[in-house]
């Protein structure tokens, strides 16, 4: 099933928090050499105490030096899944953005990420197993991190009704684009910093993603966070200032459990094997965000919190008939689809031996979805839930995970086919075939780029022809732009969502 916090941690370290630790007397336009400011925060998602960020600012001669450490574990079942970012920037003393290195580890090998910044022109470099992808990407503004932001939060200052914005380059979030922020200033509070209670501002900043994803962050008179916090679903993710003595992440069985939790209870029967399914889904405040459309499903908005959605099992008999007539690939489709990536990466000698090996001797491309589909099923051995997110590559060799592995390996293993492949992000059924008191689960599966059309194939499931309980909330390009940006749909649903079944097609 798909990891459900390690996005919120990505966007709270991405755009939530500013790297700046405990505030000394210092004049913003000369800061002192050496490191200048130094804090640690406590984390926790629903109460629980999870993991630690340590942020710290430091000049070397005319370069500010921001960096920040997150370490978050969380429990999934009985396993625990630990994710470590590190992000560091480097800036000119009056905020101009220079460089970046970003390294994420969800699953025991790191993605590290550099960019060079030269006006508007970003150099970034992908790199994992010594591999790197790189690419030059033109912004159409000028971007700011953690220092300029800050400077930029000093001049408009902390006055009540404040607002203003800004723009980031955060390629975890989106790799073309800024990501734009938002920042108002809410107004003067008291908050709970450890057992006292303390006056500070409160700061909105609103992360304008496909789906807006909003944090508090309460500010000292210096700007610099006490607290931040951001609600994702049903997630209530806080950070908090306190020393480095105090940091502790909870033990195993104390950790936030983030699998059963998110399980969606439907009161009707739920046939699996019927040719499809008319579900609807809602939500009892803010909006239902737009669902897509795909092969299988159709939606069918009935206001602003309501959607009717249509799911068919594919027609993979026609599939298999326009399939032998080897259609061609759009360029477009082609271009994007079939592209190597950090998470993807085709040109890996273990991928690249797995994709002749999974072919067997699929004649077209329908009889090739079906056989890596069946590969990729058998080929990782230990399934279980204590991965955090592994690339293509980092299965390859462990042959283990869960859903979202199964789906990584089967995108790769058909893109070094020149099969165009994607990943979806949704719901699944997982219960029995036929089930009076049905759970959905939050669950990741592949598409495939076959006879003019994507279809979707689901290794994790075993199911080379999906059921009609696979309910798509987002499409995962599963390139480099944007780890997150495809995902977004589905973490403001986390907790809120109902499903109930409208009819079945027989």
């Amino acid at each position: 099933m798909v990891r459900v916090a390690r996005g919120s941690a990505l966007l709270v370290l991405a755009a939530g928090v500013p790297a700046l630790g405990e505030p000394r007397s210092f004049d913003p336009v000369n800061p002192p050499q050496g490191v200048f400011m130094d804090d640690w925060y406590a984390a926790t998602i629903g109460g629980a105490r999870c993991g630690h960020m340590r942020s710290m600012t430091r000049r070397d001669g005319d370069t500010i030096i921001s960096r920040a450490e997150f370490s978050i574990s969380m429990r999934r079942e009985q396993a625990a899944v630990t994710i470590e970012m590190t992000q560091s920037y480097r800036e000119t003393i009056d905020g101009k953005a220079l460089s970046f290195e970003h390294s994420m580890n969800m699953a025991g090998q790191p993605i590290v990420q550099r960019g060079v910044i030269s006006g508007r022109t970003v150099k970034m470099t992908s790199e994992q197993f010594g591999t790197k992808q790189t690419k030059t990407i033109r912004l159409d503004r000028d971007v700011q991190y953690t220092w300029g932001q800050w400077l930029a939060q000093h001049k408009h200052g902390l006055k009540p009704g404040t607002k203003f914005s800004i723009a980031s380059y955060e390629p975890t979030l989106k790799a073309d684009e800024p990501v734009e922020l938002d920042i108002e200033v809410i107004g003067t509070e008291n908050v709970k910093v450890g057992d006292r209670s303390v006056s500070a501002t409160r700061v909105r900043t609103t992360t304008k993603l496909s789906v807006p994803i909003p944090s508090d962050s309460w500010v000292d008179s210096m700007g610099v966070p006490l607290v931040v916090t951001m609600r994702v679903g049903f997630l209530d993710v806080r950070l908090e200032r306190t020393d480095r003595r105090s940091i502790e992440t909870g033990k195993p069985d104390e950790l936030p459990e983030l699998f059963l939790s998110t399980f969606i209870r439907v009161k009707e029967p739920v046939d699996r094997m019927a040719k499809g399914l008319v579900l609807r889904l809602s939500v009892d405040e803010d909006n239902m965000p737009e669902l897509p459309t795909t092969g299988m499903q159709t939606p069918q908005r009935i206001n602003d919190r309501t959607v009717e959605l249509t799911i068919r099992r594919i027609d993979w008999e026609s599939v298999r008939r326009e399939a032998a007539t080897n259609v061609d690939i759009p360029p477009d489709v082609r271009a994007r689809y079939l592209r190597g990536s950090t998470y993807l990466d085709t040109s890996d000698k273990r991928i690249r031996e797995l994709a002749l090996q999974g072919r067997a001797h699929a004649r077209d491309r329908a009889r090739l979805a079906h056989t890596l589909c069946r590969f990729v099923e058998g080929y990782v051995e230990d399934k279980n839930l204590g991965v955090g997110f592994a690339t293509a590559s980092e299965v390859a060799k462990s042959r283990e995970g869960d859903c979202t592995e199964h789906s990584v390996l089967l995108a790769a293993l058909a893109r070094a086919n020149g099969l165009p492949s994607r990943g979806v992000a949704g719901l699944v059924m997982i219960t029995g075939p036929s089930a009076a008191d049905a759970q959905f689960g939050y669950h990741m599966w592949t598409q495939v780029y076959v006879a003019g059309r994507w279809v979707d194939i689901d290794a994790a499931m075993r199911q080379p022809e999906c059921d009609p309980t696979h309910i798509a909330l987002g499409i995962l390009a599963l390139d480099d732009d944007g780890v997150i940006e495809g995902a977004t749909s589905m973490m403001p649903l986390m907790g809120r969502l109902k499903i109930s079944v409208i009819r079945t097609i027989k």
